[in-house]
């Protein structure tokens, strides 16, 4: 009786099983059918793209033949040129600061320095002028680099809202940036 018991427990587990088998089976049919759709669905869409683009073997960037991206990616090679010069101009800057400040004498406080006629108070006055030029410079270039970044981010919003420029077709941005 205890065996007979046991072989019904066990016959109902094995029909359990099957039953999941079965829900398995079309779970992977199911699976299977959407694969195929997605793949027939791929399949479409590589034939359109093939012929927009005209047996150009996926060149994107032959699409790109309006007077408008010809003139961004000018607008963009210019600004970043520009941006490149101001940074070298940035440094130079910053390097002939640092050059004056070292150069700087301040009078002594023990009375050697003889009013305006002495050499060094003259010397320390020009380049006192020479230090606030410098800081004016300065101040221009820092505003010539804010239009330039505007200009720059004017011609990433033109390309992304005049049209869809796929990464390889975007011009590349050079990472410039302005140290002092």
């Amino acid at each position: 009786m205890e065996n007979g018991n046991n072989l019904g427990a066990i016959y109902s587990h094995v029909l359990a099983v099957e039953r999941e088998q079965n829900d398995i089976e079309q779970a992977l049919d199911h699976i299977e059918q959407q694969q195929t759709d997605l793949s027939s669905t791929l399949d479409a869409y590589e034939r359109s793209i093939g012929e927009v683009l005209g047996g150009q073997g996926g060149n994107l960037r032959a699409l790109d033949t309006g007077p408008a991206d010809t003139e961004r990616d000018k607008n963009y090679v210019l600004a970043t040129e520009l941006h490149a010069h101001l940074d070298d101009l940035s440094g130079s800057l910053t390097q002939m600061i640092d050059s004056v400040n070292t150069l700087s004498v301040t009078p002594s406080a023990n009375g050697s320095s003889h009013g305006c006629e002495d050499p060094m108070v003259q010397i320390s006055q020009i380049l006192s002028s020479h230090l606030e030029s410098l800081q004016w410079i300065d101040g221009a270039v820092r505003e010539v680099e804010s239009k330039v970044n505007e200009v720059e981010r004017r011609v990433r919003d033109a390309g992304v809202n005049g049209h869809t420029l796929s990464s390889s077709t975007a011009p590349k941005q050079r990472g410039f940036s302005l140290s002092r």
